[in-house]
């Protein structure tokens, strides 16, 4: 599903991307995650692929990155005081059973699945970029966005969980005005078409990969069948101890209270953990319920290969369930 963050203050984002966006995930520091850009923005702006840490420092400060020549007017704010709004994050996590599937299984092929799903979401919800155009003093879509984004495998309780952030630079470029800031209130509101969108990718190519796909409970969101929910719950550390922070408050689980209670009960990042040690935790933490991951994840690579996936009414589903969701979408007050 996807989140999307307040606002950020330049002190805060510049902070996410030195120690959590670019850092190799919450183990050891044997490698980076590499930031990707995306958005018709970013275009404009010449950036494309690999994110350099100059060019988001000077977009969250409103700035070119090529010039440094000031696009939207900066304000200096002490502390964590949004004086300037930087950005926004916003963030896709996969269902539970695919990131277990994924990590613990080891099959990059649903990584680079969630990685698409996530690009596919986020060209529709750029549609909904809208500014402030000062001269009718009303919100205008643009249409247009500039975003990093990078990928991790791990929570904070160094459970399996594929998320990808989504760093959405508070610019878009109006037709006539040129680059002004955002009006995010539109990008609030399609959280739930980038959601849907996002969904309907990862079940039409988990069935391709070879998967067997049920509609969970919860949200509507696909996931790979033949995993219990006590099996899942044990790979789910950090999400039972969000509802039990919320369960000891009285406070009701709701999407605004889960993101406080998120960063009111972080912890600090575990470290020193290698990636061979941690896949092999994860291993026989699942042995423990008679569950081999590997061998599900070659079982559906066969699968894959041999059966005939119908992929002409997959692909109607897929379109019929997407243009409900534009549709639905376009109808919110």
């Amino acid at each position: 599903m996807i989140t999307m963050s307040k606002a950020l203050s330049v002190k805060q984002m510049v902070n996410y991307y030195k120690n959590e966006y670019k850092k190799g995930d919450y183990f050891s520091e044997e490698g980076s995650v590499i930031g990707v850009w995306g958005g018709k923005a970013a275009e404009k702006l010449g950036l494309n692929g690999q994110v350099q840490e100059k060019d988001f420092v000077n977009l969250a400060e409103g700035k070119d990155p090529r010039t440094e020549e000031q696009l939207i007017r900066y304000r200096k704010t002490s502390e964590d005081q949004v004086g300037h709004r930087a950005g926004f994050d916003v963030t896709f996590s996969a269902p539970k059973s695919i990131s277990v599937t994924s990590l613990v299984g080891e099959d990059k092929r649903i990584i680079a699945l969630h990685e698409k799903s996530v690009s596919r979401a986020m060209q529709e919800v750029e549609k909904y970029a809208m500014v402030r155009n000062g001269n009718t003093n009303k919100d205008e879509l643009t249409g247009n966005l500039v975003y990093a984004k990078f990928t991790h495998e791990t929570s904070r309780a160094l459970d399996p969980q594929l998320h990808t952030h989504v760093v959405v630079m508070n610019v878009s470029e109006h037709q006539e005005r040129g680059f002004r800031a955002l009006q995010p209130v539109e990008l609030y509101r399609s959280q739930e078409l980038g959601t849907r969108i996002y969904y309907a990718e990862l079940a039409k190519g988990l069935k391709g990969l070879g998967y067997e796909i049920e509609i969970g409970k919860s949200n509507g969101q696909p996931e790979i069948k033949g995993k219990s929910e006590e099996y899942l719950r044990h790979f789910s550390q950090r999400s039972e101890e969000i509802k039990q922070e919320l369960a000891n408050k009285g406070l009701e689980n709701s999407f605004y209270n889960r993101f406080n209670a998120a960063h009111q009960t972080r912890e600090a990042k575990k470290k020193d953990v290698s990636r061979e040690n941690l896949a092999s935790w994860w291993k026989s933490r699942g042995e423990q319920f008679g569950v081999n991951e590997r061998k599900n994840v070659e079982v559906a690579i066969t699968e894959g290969k041999k059966a005939n996936l119908g992929e002409e009414k997959n692909a109607d589903a897929i379109k019929e369930s997407v243009n409900f969701s534009i549709e639905h979408n376009l109808e919110r007050n």
